[in-house]
């Protein structure tokens, strides 16, 4: 049914644009593209919940709470529950995840970006997924195959270094500690 759907909505104009989403050319949702996609755009979080992503090296999540939310601004304060500083491991490795869910990781932008090949960091990932036939080598970039796609969480699970193995995403597993901070009394 997934590849399916897939074929049928590619033959009516639709495109992919990640594993799970499809939009017309010239119509994707910024959202996905700068979220989703590799490499992960500066996000900040507003609301009950909201995650803020790479805010000068860090992540924070916002508290749950609408009226602790809302109090915490009427106080001036930050409304974060937790917050961390994440490792240049960290970075590199949601790079990739994110790489294949948006289906293709540029490997000259992760070189621009880390001052370190991809080729050679993920070395022993990359050639497990090349021989499993879920993802192809196109010389500047990896991209996600046709069965690669039905296969993609198992992709970024591959590509977790050993620190994050049954862990969350890199990145939203420090958002479990949480970081004492003099800005919000509301990190409970």
């Amino acid at each position: 049914m997934y590849y399916f759907i897939k074929d049928y909505l590619e033959s009516i104009g639709y495109r992919m644009v990640t594993p799970y989403d499809f939009a017309k050319p010239g119509k994707e949702c910024k959202y996905v593209k700068n979220a989703w996609k590799a490499p992960q755009q500066l996000l900040l979080g507003f609301g009950p919940g909201a995650e803020t992503h790479y805010l000068g090296g860090y992540i924070s999540a916002n508290v749950f709470s609408v009226n602790t939310y809302i109090n915490a601004i009427n106080d001036g304060i930050l409304p974060w529950t937790v917050g961390a500083r994440l490792t240049k491991e960290d970075l590199m490795t949601k790079y990739m995840v994110l790489g294949v869910r948006g289906l293709e990781i540029d490997k000259v932008r992760f070189k621009e970006m880390f001052n370190m090949d991809p080729d050679i960091y993920f070395k022993s990932r990359l050639e497990e997924l090349l021989r499993k036939g879920w993802m192809e080598d196109r010389k500047d970039k990896y991209v996600v195959t046709r069965e690669g796609l039905w296969f993609a969480e198992n992709i970024s699970k591959i590509l977790y270094d050993e620190s994050n193995k049954m862990e969350k995403q890199p990145g939203d597993k420090h958002l479990d500690k949480v970081m004492p901070t003099r800005l919000s009394p509301y990190n409970k």
